[in-house]
């Protein structure tokens, strides 16, 4: 099994002129161009302070931001008489107070496995990051085996975090070059999109990637609901004459659905190009479809 080993250095560091980011990426195998592969990113702390990475930003047009600011759905409240967040994880709506899941201590590294698909030989990153030294930091600690959570100043696992003045953390931003050694291809100004067979300029990248994952993806045809709850209820109509349309689950999603396979994807894509526009929507915990409209 073949290793490729990647190296990665901070050219913007914000304090001196040493580097303070240190960024390995790894992957088993071999790299080609367009073709997506499972590649660990491993960035280190070289400073004497802790940071924060908030965002990792591809500077290409088929990979999207990895950010590290998660929004927990539920209800976070700070008790002041324990000095503890509290996270309740039964309300269904959007906490107000972000999490970080990018804490550096000085020395410490930071694994993302991601499924990437490399666009050209070379890239270009931007790191978004916040210097944290002077916060309070209220790492996760123990849960009631049920939906509580807390966040404490001696909290075991700094893989979730939460700042006490988030707001007034100094962001910065630095750049990143990689050059990916032993890629195979050729750069295309468009995205690989192998189950459309080839490189497309009309499909959006993240379909393209969902379906070259093997994923199913939800698009929607219709307004009408009827009906709560997440079990498949079919609405009495095929999309197209072909697709099984059901409604939504009445709750986060509203509306007629088809549900279209990886396998499915180049029928389908053949039958509504040039035919109807797309639209991402997301919902709940970072789901998505996309709303299909008919092209005048």
């Amino acid at each position: 099994m073949k290793l490729s080993v990647l190296l990665l250095f901070l050219l913007a560091p914000f304090a001196s002129a040493e580097s303070v980011l240190e960024i390995k990426a790894t992957t088993t195998g071999s790299l080609e161009i367009g073709k997506i592969s499972l590649i660990r990113f491993e960035i280190k702390n070289n400073s004497e302070e802790p940071v924060a990475i908030l965002e990792v930003r591809p500077d290409q047009p088929c990979e999207e931001p990895v950010s590290l600011i998660r929004t927990l759905y539920g209800r976070i409240e700070y008790d002041k008489e324990t000095d503890e967040y509290v996270y309740d994880s039964m309300p269904q709506s959007a906490a107000m107070i972000p999490v970080l899941e990018g804490f550096l201590a000085p020395g410490k590294v930071l694994w993302l496995n991601l499924h990437y698909r490399p666009y050209a030989s070379s890239e270009d990153f931007q790191i978004h990051y916040a210097k944290v030294s002077g916060q309070k930091i209220y790492a996760r600690s123990e849960s009631d085996g049920g939906f509580i959570t807390k966040f404490t100043p001696h909290g075991e696992d700094p893989a979730q975090i939460i700042l006490n003045r988030f707001v007034d953390a100094e962001k910065l931003t630095g750049s990143l070059s990689v050059t990916f050694h032993d890629i195979q291809g050729e750069q295309s100004k468009f995205c690989s999109c192998r189950t459309a067979g080839g490189y497309s300029e009309t499909i959006p990248a993240p379909l393209c990637k969902a379906w070259d994952l093997g994923k199913s993806v939800r698009f929607r045809v219709g307004e009408k609901q009827e009906g709560i709850g997440p079990e498949p209820r079919f609405a009495g109509w095929n999309f197209l004459e072909l697709y099984e349309v059901n409604f939504g689950d009445g709750m986060y999603t509203h509306g007629e659905f088809v549900v279209i396979s990886a396998n499915q994807a180049p029928g389908f894509i053949k039958k509504i190009e040039n035919k109807y526009s797309m639209k991402r929507i997301f919902y709940f915990q970072s789901e998505f479809y996309y709303d299909l409209e008919p092209i005048p």
